[in-house]
């Protein structure tokens, strides 16, 4: 009896959660290829962790004392940088890994992403779980 009251109230607060934060949002900054800063310009937003990575894809790691930088984490870094500070983009948040917010961006249609793997600049991250689901990380396999 418990076991059914325990599985009921954890799916009465993922209902209570409901769908994950998406929006329009202004890019502050993008401290490394995977990383980036929003702004969101939606008021109900705004209490949201501006710091948000890139969903499914792994980007080379920029350096810093205590480790070496991996070769092209600068041309990655620059690839978004250049073209998203100071934009508002569109961003939709993909699934949350522990604190940290995966979040797929959008520029003018073109999914950021996606233009890291076709600039090979990024690479598409294993799947994990069992959706079968197709989506975001299908469609940046197919590239």
């Amino acid at each position: 009896m418990k076991a059914s009251k325990q599985a009921q109230s954890s799916s009465a607060s993922k209902q209570e959660q409901g769908p994950l934060p998406s929006g329009k949002a202004i890019v502050k900054s993008v401290p490394s290829g995977d990383q980036i800063c929003l702004v969101p310009v939606s008021k109900k937003n705004q209490n949201d962790d501006p710091l948000c990575y890139l969903a499914y894809i792994s980007v080379p790691r920029i350096g810093n004392p205590n480790r070496n930088e991996e070769p092209f984490a600068y041309e990655a870094r620059e690839a978004i940088r250049d073209k998203l500070i100071g934009r508002k983009v569109d961003y939709v948040t993909e699934y949350m890994a522990g604190a940290k917010k995966a979040v797929s961006i959008k520029l003018e249609g073109e999914d950021i992403a996606s233009l890291l793997v076709s600039e090979s600049l990024a690479k598409v991250n294993e799947r994990r779980g069992n959706t079968s689901e197709e989506g975001l990380h299908d469609s940046l396999l197919k590239i």
